[in-house]
């Protein structure tokens, strides 16, 4: 009696088992299939191609290794979340390393990171710099014109899995056109205090100012809005709006979830977050011209 009662419990317990792993499963996968389900194939820029499983023909849709399911997973990255940089200041070296930084950051937003484009070697975050919404801060764009996606400049597959998820451990990037489609419509705009703008009096002892009605800032936002919401109409997707602009003093050490904390996104389900100028980050107060972090981490420079 005490046997069959044991092994009913065993037996019971195996399937509880199995049904954790099972959803496990279930949540490691489920980013990457609503993707695929609602991303046209063209559009599909996830890495390494395999046949999708929701459809009965022969069309190849792209899907990342699993290792970068795995990290997409470890970050419980939200569908419609992302981060994009407008200007990453440098060039090809520095930007990218910039770049990285930023896709750090965005982890700790449960974000992806739009990959750039790249026009003379520096990295934008739209695909023109035609009426570019530049910002106090943003190097001079010498050549306007559209900007080509930096696929010509690296190996994106081997980018996505081999640098970001498997060496370092981080979400890989995203595509334009996936956060063209997916993305949260509620923008919050980042904007590190370099070199300016008439917010100093704004921040009065604080270190993160609601800046919305800056006439810079508006400005900016205005013409990003403008861009976003053309590449919108293309794909017959929903406009963007700016839910708030937020001034950071660059001196105030800070983390990814303080600026979500202070800036009003950290308890928000999904978020898009667009910095102005994104120059990477420091662990080196001295280094005036990025924002500090308090330790050194992966990126620093």
């Amino acid at each position: 009696m005490i046997r069959s009662h044991f092994s009913k419990v065993l037996i019971m317990a195996i399937i509880i088992l199995l049904l954790l792993v099972g959803w496990s499963n279930l949540n490691t996968n489920s980013y990457e299939e609503e993707i695929i389900q609602r991303i046209p194939d063209s559009h599909m820029l996830i890495n390494s191609t395999t046949q999708s499983p929701s459809t009965s023909t022969n069309i190849t849709r792209k899907k990342s290794p699993s290792i970068c399911s795995d990290i997409v997973f470890k970050y419980n990255i939200s569908l419609h979340s992302f981060s994009l940089g407008l200007s990453y200041w440098e060039q090809l070296t520095m930007a990218t390393n910039s770049m990285c930084g930023l896709i750090n950051f965005g982890g700790g937003w449960r974000a992806r990171t739009v990959t750039p484009f790249t026009l003379n070697a520096e990295f934008y975050g739209l695909p023109t710099t035609v009426n570019f919404p530049s910002i106090v801060g943003t190097p001079p764009i010498k050549t306007k014109g559209k900007t080509r996606p930096i696929s010509i400049l690296y190996d994106m597959d081997s980018f996505n899995s081999d640098l970001l998820c498997q060496k370092y451990n981080l979400p890989p990037l995203a595509s334009f056109e996936e956060f063209i489609y997916l993305a949260n419509r509620e923008i919050t705009l980042l904007h590190f205090d370099f070199h300016g703008l008439p917010t100093k009096s704004y921040f009065k002892g604080k270190h993160y100012v609601d800046c919305t009605n800056n006439e810079q800032i508006k400005s900016t936002s205005n013409k990003l809005l403008s861009a976003l919401n053309i590449e919108s109409n293309k794909h017959d997707q929903p406009h963007f709006k700016l839910r708030m602009a937020c001034c950071i003093d660059h001196l105030h050490i800070t983390t990814p979830q303080e600026i979500a904390k202070y800036c009003g996104f950290h308890n928000r389900d999904s978020v898009t977050v667009v910095a102005t100028v994104w120059r990477g980050y420091s662990d080196n107060p001295k280094k005036t011209f990025r924002p500090v972090v308090p330790v050194s981490p992966i990126f620093a420079h």
